[in-house]
């Protein structure tokens, strides 16, 4: 049992060092992607294309409004009272995963300055986050892993169950997620003292 038990944490470890390597390689793509003055609608489809986790890439004025966009139906909307808007003027952000109902998908963003007051967002595709969690590698017949959010939430795919039954819909109200809850709530209290000090 404790032989089991250790190599489910230790593949259970491998896949938080693997999901906390891909959303650190996308908040550098966005930094390294801010780096140029201007951006057009072109160069912004370009750079979705190019990565492999981009769904969407646009820039919000300060005023709060779409003004260049891979996707242009985009164009024009207000995104003043969006939390990626208001924390990407003060620096590199990451928005929860949710559901864009834009989009009609699941979605998690990147947010950082661009240019006077500008700030540029990456809609990253969860798809690519789920297939990172799916990996049956280690995980014999039965075992799993997935993600949850803040509110104990399925936040990625599962095996057992379809995407229209889990994502944000399935609480998950075990012994196990109780801890990471708590542990969360502690990390961020801690994170908090540190930002006042």
């Amino acid at each position: 049992e404790e032989k089991v038990l250790e190599h489910l944490e230790t593949t259970a470890q491998s896949r938080v060092n693997h999901i906390n390597e891909f959303l650190s390689e996308q908040k550098e793509t966005i930094k390294i992607v801010a780096t140029h003055k201007e951006l057009s609608n072109d160069e912004l489809r370009e750079i979705r294309d190019l990565s492999k986790a981009f769904s969407e890439v646009f820039i919000i004025n300060p005023n709060g409004e779409i003004i260049t966009s891979s996707d242009l139906s985009m164009i024009g909307k207000d995104k003043s009272d969006n939390i990626y808007f208001i924390e990407g003027k003060k620096g590199v952000y990451i928005k929860d995963v949710h559901y864009s109902t834009e989009r009609n998908e699941p979605s998690m963003d990147v947010a950082m300055p661009f240019g006077e007051g500008n700030v540029l967002v990456a809609r990253i595709d969860v798809g690519v986050l789920s297939k990172i969690v799916l990996d049956r590698t280690g995980l014999g017949e039965t075992g799993e892993t997935y993600l949850i959010n803040k509110d104990s939430y399925m936040a990625t795919s599962s095996r057992f169950f379809s995407k229209e039954e889990t994502f944000l819909r399935k609480k998950i109200d075990t012994e196990n997620s109780r801890e990471c809850i708590e542990d969360l709530k502690e990390y961020y209290i801690e994170e908090e003292k540190e930002v006042e000090d």
